[in-house]
């Protein structure tokens, strides 16, 4: 049987500074899924990576024959350097770009030439201006992936044949040969997207936890990542998670529960390092699901008294659940609801719905009585926002022993604002 050679980037700067520091969950879900739907046809030599040098030295020594890297706002510019550095040591590698930071968002169901916003002709001056980048997955990555390395071996590995027969590849985007038009292929459809919030379909994809694809990432410096559901409810017009406006898919509370116990094993044996986890769901404990979860992940903290602490995403909404949750976890959840703004007008123009003030203050008297710090998110500057509207928010935060956290907007590509 023929091998193929990826290499799966999740690449970061290693500056002084904020990085991410998370265990590269999306590209392991990239590749467990990879070698799963391509078992029966070739062996995935697979090696996932996400500090800059260590990506290089595998280009230059390793020479993979494929590579595929993550494309958010932070490292959007360091994973076209890498394309073109890839391209200039071995042109036949097909490098393949995926993420929320293009025209698209993550949420697109089609790129048309005949919409009023113009997304295709952004989508198509983002890769002309990227002429490293062979394709862009604007689907979810663990599907679009597959076909795009399907494509690549029906083409007997070669790049030039795939850009002479100007192939649209299902759920990705593409320059033509000649330059002038962007390809691109048929929407995919998220996995376990037909059916509802309960459907587990998600569990399809082999965990890259259980079968160790990231126990390199298992050694203490990074924190341990889980992702119980993927999509979005909402429509906030600053972020691009429920642009599709798709049904939420998730994987099993067994299967999450499977993860825990495995990465709680190896973390127990560690002298030092991260004692947490991070929750990645958009809306943690918005869901029953959510709930039933919390029963397991005790089980895993009465086992090996990890972990310490649990950070989420908290919903827009329910918050009764997130309480019962940190109740049943020890205390150990991270409590906060992020108003973003206070004034109506604002918040009606973002297409975002708060608690009332009173819900919210009730909200806080809870997580007063539990002992934890009651933190906000604000986001300025927003439509209709006036420096006396903000402050006379941030004075209501603080009035009542909320400490506000300040983010400046960020005009993130794939969004409506």
């Amino acid at each position: 049987m023929k091998n193929i050679k990826v290499l799966l980037g999740d690449p970061r700067h290693n500056t002084v500074g904020s990085h991410s520091y998370f265990v590269p969950i999306n590209i392991g879900y990239i590749g467990s899924n990879l070698i799963e739907q391509l078992k029966k046809d070739i062996k995935v030599e697979l090696k996932l990576a996400v500090y800059a040098d260590e990506i290089f030295t595998l280009i230059e020594e390793w020479q993979p024959d494929v590579i595929g890297l993550s494309n958010y706002v932070w490292n959007t510019h360091l994973s076209n350097f890498i394309c073109n550095y890839t391209k200039k040591t071995k042109a036949n590698t097909l490098c393949v770009l995926g993420g929320p930071e293009f025209p698209a968002g993550t949420g697109a169901t089609r790129i048309e030439n005949n919409d009023s916003d113009r997304t295709y002709d952004k989508c198509f001056k983002f890769l002309k201006d990227r002429p490293s980048v062979d394709y862009f997955a604007y689907s979810d990555g663990e599907t679009a992936f597959v076909e795009i390395v399907k494509k690549f071996m029906e083409n007997n590995f070669s790049v030039e044949s795939m850009n002479e027969k100007n192939i649209a590849i299902k759920g990705c985007a593409s320059i033509s040969k000649e330059k002038n038009k962007l390809l691109v292929g048929d929407f995919i459809s998220r996995i376990g997207v037909h059916g509802s919030v309960k459907a587990e379909g998600r569990d399809v994809i082999p965990s890259p936890y259980t079968t160790g694809l990231l126990d390199q990432f298992l050694n203490g410096k990074f924190e341990p990542a889980f992702e119980t559901a993927r999509g979005c409810p909402f429509m906030c017009t600053f972020c691009d998670q429920g642009l599709d406006e798709t049904k939420i898919t998730t994987f099993s509370v067994q299967r999450l529960y499977e993860e825990l116990m495995y990465v709680g094993e190896k973390i127990s044996k560690l002298k030092g390092g991260s004692r947490g986890i991070t929750l990645h769901d958009t809306n943690w404990g918005m869901f029953d699901k959510d709930v039933q979860l919390a029963d397991y992940i005790l089980k895993v903290m009465d086992k090996y008294d990890w972990p310490q602490h649990i950070g989420c995403l908290t919903p827009k909404s329910n918050w009764n659940n997130l309480i019962k949750i940190n109740d049943i976890l020890k205390n150990r959840i991270q409590l906060s609801l992020s108003m973003q703004s206070t004034k109506i007008e604002t918040l009606k123009e973002v297409k975002r719905t708060n608690w009332t003030k009173e819900q919210y203050i009730d909200f806080i008297n809870e997580v007063k009585k539990r002992g934890k710090p009651n933190v906000s998110e604000m986001i300025i500057p927003l439509p209709h926002e006036t420096e006396e509207s903000f402050y006379e928010g941030a004075k209501f935060l603080m009035d009542n022993g909320v400490q506000p956290e300040t983010y400046t907007l960020m005009m993130l590509v794939g969004t409506e604002l």
